[in-house]
């Protein structure tokens, strides 16, 4: 290797180091500005983060968010969402990885200690009226009021397409 090609690595280290700083600072100032209870965590990237008052957003130790494509180039260029509503509850534990992923809840999201993520993954804890032409409510096709459980987006359509 030659010197421009050693300089240039020196030089996106560096640049990786001060960016970093600086995007742990915005996100603490953005957890502490929503009331989020928290240990220690490391991010790359920023995320957007929504708590309502009367939400609760607590975060347990170690946990790992990847914002954006230099987190974790897996195709997608989203930053992490957390969007708590009000009188609800987001839970995340202990030793806690998440990539490009969001968490959107309305009422009640828990998730255990040393859970892994993957990219781009998306969790409600309430499904939308989507409604199906000639068909009922997707609530009544897949007959959610006896299931209560975490449906992500894609499991959503897995479901629809089993049952047809």
């Amino acid at each position: 290797m030659n010197l421009y090609c050693y300089t240039y690595k020196i030089s996106i280290r560096l640049e990786k180091i001060i960016i970093s700083f600086f995007q742990k600072l915005i996100c603490h100032l953005h957890l502490k500005g929503n009331n989020v209870k928290y240990k220690n965590f490391y991010t790359t990237g920023i995320p957007y983060i929504m708590v309502s008052l009367g939400g609760h957003f607590t975060i347990g130790r170690n946990f790992i968010m990847n914002n954006g494509p230099k987190g974790n180039a897996i195709g997608s260029n989203n930053n992490c969402v957390f969007f708590v509503d009000k009188g609800a509850t987001l839970t995340i534990g202990e030793n806690v990885g998440i990539s490009q992923t969001a968490l959107v809840c309305h009422k009640n999201i828990s998730i255990g200690n040393n859970v892994k993520i993957g990219g781009g993954v998306k969790i409600y804890d309430q499904i939308f009226t989507l409604l199906i032409p000639k068909y009922e409510p997707v609530t009544k096709i897949l007959n959610i009021e006896k299931r209560p459980q975490l449906l992500s987006m894609t499991m959503l359509l897995l479901e629809l397409f089993r049952s047809y």
